[in-house]
This record gives structure tokens, sequence and C-alpha cells, in this order.
């Protein structure tokens, strides 16, 4: 292998669109061979186990607990164990926002909830809350005021 190789998170269940990155099962910088399990991610009270698609060095770009939409990197492997993380560390997602409520949101479910003006206490009795379950809100919503 002569070129880093971003490890992008693919789609892993039918109905979801973001995961919750749930632990490193390697360390930063560790060699690793193609195939080997170096990460976990959940949706829905699913974990997934993310294999490095080739042999390498392999850096994080997401640390436990971040949000994780299809199609973001989650981390790279490099032919070498020098790498310049900043040229990867680029992120759509939102910054971590204060309070208890908060914490449970992904962030797109967040950013969908302001925008629709949504009163997050709908929401207190949830675990963990996405855009999906903020998508069917708007629906029930929608649905009510026919």
């Amino acid at each position: 292998m002569s070129e880093t190789v971003e490890i992008k998170l693919q789609r892993l269940s039918v109905n979801d669109d973001e995961y919750t990155f749930v632990e490193r099962l390697v360390d930063d910088g560790v060699e690793v061979a193609a195939g080997a399990i170096i990460a976990s991610v959940e949706s829905a009270k699913t974990v997934f186990e993310i294999e490095a698609p080739v042999g390498g060095f392999v850096f994080f770009l997401k640390a436990p607990r971040d949000q994780v939409v299809v199609g973001e990197s989650i981390a790279v492997i490099s032919p070498i164990q020098e790498f310049e993380k900043a040229r990867f560390s680029y992120s759509t997602q939102a910054p971590p926002v204060d309070g208890t409520i908060y914490a449970k949101f992904t962030a797109r479910a967040l950013e969908l909830a302001r925008g629709n003006s949504i009163d997050l206490e709908y929401f207190r009795d949830f675990d963990a809350v996405t855009s999906a379950d903020v998508e069917t809100y708007l629906r029930q919503k929608a649905s009510r005021a026919e």
C-alpha cells in the first residue's frame, strides 16, 4: 500500500443514516492487517464492527460517543507511522451541546428539531434521538393537523 486510505462509514442498516461511534478496538498508530476489526459503531441498539479495508497504521478521526453520518470518515489507514491528521480532520457534525436533554440528540436530529421549532421536551423519555425520530414526530404532527 502506498497511499493513505480513508475508512468512510457505509450504510450498515437499511433505515439508518447516522450512527454513534462506540469504541476503538485498537490504539492510534497501531499497525493492523486487512480485515482486522478496528472499531464499532451503534445504531438503534445494534452494534456493527468496522474492519480495516487494507493493512497499515490506523489513525482515528472520531472518538467514542461521536455521531457519524453515512459517508463520513471515521479513520484512515496509512502506509507509514507518521500521519498528518489535520489533512483529514474535517467534520459535518455540529459541536456538542450542553444540557442533559441535548446529549441524547444526534447532531442532525437536533438541527432538524430546532429548524422546525419542536419543543425538545417531547423527546424527554427517549434514550437517544435520531433524525428518524424527529421526522416521525413531524409526520405525526402533520397528520394530526389534517
